[in-house]
């Protein structure tokens, strides 16, 4: 694919899951990946931020296929133990989502 992963143009604060999703709404990420490992299997999310609020951040998902979810979700930050952006998965699969 020829992509190359550069860091973040602007800081990204991190004191808290409100705080991380609040900068990465700000910023030019056109898809976020956010994980939880609680439980037994584990939840992976992917898709475009489309809000930060205190308890949740709001996003419209994506299949792997690159088609869009209709409706936007929330998912609680107190489910959020990793947030990728700007990798190489993100990046490549941004290139193949129907806009």
């Amino acid at each position: 694919e020829g992509i190359r992963v550069t860091p973040p143009p602007s800081a990204i604060e991190l004191d808290s899951w409100a705080t991380v999703f609040a900068s990465l709404l700000r910023g030019e990420w056109p898809l976020v990946l956010a994980e939880s490992e609680n439980g037994d299997d584990g939840d992976v999310w992917v898709g475009r931020l489309a809000g930060a609020g205190e308890a949740a951040a709001s996003l419209r998902f994506v299949r792997p296929v690159g088609a869009w979810d209709t409706e936007v979700d929330e998912i609680p930050y107190d489910e959020v133990t990793r947030v990728r952006f700007g990798d190489r998965y993100t990046t490549v699969l941004a290139r193949y989502v129907d806009d």
